[in-house]
């Protein structure tokens, strides 16, 4: 199961999908062997569970930059 790394914040690894489909981000048959990913995508979650920020992939070569996401964290109250 999990394990703390002592990082102050959850990191989410799923394995199964199931967080990306509840988040309609399945892109089936899209791996180079026609099985299912994740459509890259970056969220800021609070301690509530709201989704603060986020940044959804339009292709697969489009990644936020890390710069980005900290000026967000930045911006949360």
């Amino acid at each position: 199961m999990g394990r703390d790394l002592g990082l102050g914040f959850t990191l989410l690894s799923d394995g199964e999908r199931r967080v990306v489909r509840e988040y309609g981000l399945l892109h089936p048959g899209a791996s180079p062997e026609g099985g299912d990913i994740a459509i890259p995508a970056n969220f800021l979650v609070d301690r509530q569970g709201a989704i603060r920020w986020r940044h959804v992939a339009r292709r697969i070569q489009d990644r936020v930059d890390p710069s980005t996401v900290l000026a967000e964290i930045g911006r949360l109250p």
